[in-house]
């Protein structure tokens, strides 16, 4: 391995163990931030999760569309022809 590579490893190993100390350390607190988004409104549409697969689903669902809309080429929203 070139030491490039070496330095890119070990750098990313680094962050990766950072974050995990980080997220090891905060875990009650980033519990408690899932716990509370249980119910939540967006355009005026309500979500209110009780099963914990529903609402794993849920943001599935909801991360496939953000990441659908993030890599649109453009940003107009299709719309339906309006009929006269």
């Amino acid at each position: 391995m070139t030491d490039v590579v070496l330095l890119q490893l070990m750098s990313s190993l680094f962050w990766l163990l950072v974050f995990g100390v980080i997220v090891f350390i905060f875990r009650r607190e980033i519990r408690a931030l899932f716990g509370s988004v249980a119910s939540f409104k967006i355009a005026g549409s309500s979500f209110e999760f009780q099963d914990k697969k529903d609402t794993l689903q849920s943001y599935i669902l909801l991360t496939e569309i953000l990441i659908d809309m993030l890599f649109r080429e453009s940003w107009e929203v299709p719309l339906a022809p309006l009929e006269v």
